[in-house]
């Protein structure tokens, strides 16, 4: 929408993400026959990275994240679509713990009926809203 077609009394806001904040976890080159337990333990090794991450940021920044993402990629062979992106707020005004980022991303996987050997890699991804007019 351009400027002059806005009434004198409208405003254009734009909204865009700044400071992302991201941890992921590739499973290329790994057994076909995954399982669920290595698969748990790592994912808990990479959502406690990823709230220190965002411990820190909030520490050193004073800055909370408003807004996460979980993003799948599928191995090429076993599946048409590449990616699934889904955007939740796992943060809901505060840090998360670590379980709490595990369980989001396990309830994901069990929505979709996603096998850990299905994956090539999981990406989560907090992002911090700032509006601009």
């Amino acid at each position: 929408m351009r400027k002059a077609q806005l009434l004198d009394d409208e405003v254009v806001k734009k909204c865009y993400f700044t400071k992302s904040i991201s941890q992921s976890i590739s499973f290329k080159g790994r057994h076909t026959k995954y399982q669920w337990k290595v698969f748990k333990k790592d994912l808990n090794r990479v959502s406690k990275r990823f709230v220190s991450k965002l411990e820190y940021q909030r520490k050193t920044h004073n800055r909370v994240s408003s807004c996460s993402s979980v993003n799948v990629t599928f191995k090429p062979e076993i599946r048409r679509s590449t990616t699934i992106t889904n955007h939740g707020n796992i943060l809901r005004r505060r840090l998360p713990t670590f379980k709490e980022v595990t369980s989001f991303v396990l309830r994901y996987m069990k929505r979709h009926k996603l096998q850990p050997k299905e994956i090539d890699r999981i990406t989560l991804t907090a992002s911090r809203f700032k509006e601009v007019q």
